[in-house]
């Protein structure tokens, strides 16, 4: 797949995840029985063309047939059909007062966020925040910013002085001869920070448990005393390929990279 593909497959898979109470929410007054009621099948199909059509704004007609394609029941098929096409109908979602349904979070989430932020407003504020895409951050490895094609689309952070916003699509960095190089390794803002801020000094042995991709293994490697000893591990063979294979391109050779499972590390 190409990069593009494997964003749009991505989008496909983790948008109906992180919007299913949303999506659940416009789907209820075309539903002749609470969506709970149907079969997985047709749920998932249902929320997927409703993520395309709300959200991807993919084209109603495509949208709707992809999601009847997914089911093999030709009732079936025709009740997914006939609740999209009424989804496909609407000039603009259904706006939503309940902060469940319009954020998609469920009442725990809020309960406990009302715990740990003042005021409603903020509460709201997070809510919003806590739904939306991540920016992509990109941490320099022997480099400065200043030394990157400005066609790759980055910016400096405040917040770290080797990172950089990606604002552009990873397509170009990935093929480029800085990224196989691992001067230039795509990295979660938060997960830099956790790297950054850990007291490393004086270590001696580090476990980066869940480690693929391998971005904070690869940065806990940069950071870490010259003798300190870095493990590195994970449970599924195809997520250790992916592992070696960041750290290979960043010329690190001295990490236990190791196929565990962390609750039981013996």
């Amino acid at each position: 797949l190409s990069s593009q593909d494997a964003g749009f497959l991505t989008e496909l898979t983790l948008g109906p995840c992180r919007w299913q109470l949303w999506l659940d929410a416009q789907l209820r007054p075309f539903l002749n029985r609470p969506i709970k009621n149907t079969t997985r099948g047709v749920r998932w199909a249902l929320r997927l063309g409703a993520y395309e059509i709300l959200k991807m704004r993919t084209p109603s007609h495509a949208a709707v047939d992809e999601a009847v394609q997914l089911i093999r029941d030709k009732r079936q098929r025709g009740f997914v059909n006939a609740v999209l096409r009424k989804v496909a109908a609407l000039d603009e979602p259904m706006k939503l007062d309940d902060w469940g349904a319009a954020y998609s979070h469920p009442k725990w989430l809020i309960d406990e966020a009302r715990t740990f932020i003042r005021t409603p407003a903020e509460v709201e504020a997070w809510l919003s925040a806590n739904n939306q895409i991540a920016d992509t951050f990109i941490r320099l490895r022997d480099i400065e910013l200043n030394a990157v094609p400005e066609s790759f689309g980055l910016s400096s952070v405040d917040t770290l002085a080797c990172s950089a916003k990606l604002s552009s699509s990873p397509e170009m960095l990935v093929e480029s001869q800085l990224f196989q190089e691992g001067k230039l390794v795509i990295q979660d803002l938060a997960s830099q920070l956790v790297v950054s801020l850990a007291p490393l000094k004086g270590k001696k042995r580090l476990w980066d448990v869940c480690a693929a991709p391998g971005s904070k293994t690869i940065q806990l490697a940069d950071e870490r005393d010259d003798d300190a000893t870095l493990i590195a591990t994970e449970l599924h063979p195809h997520r250790v390929t992916l592992l070696k294979e960041g750290l290979g391109r960043a010329g690190i050779q001295n990490v236990d990279v190791l196929e565990r499972d962390a609750s039981s590390p013996k």
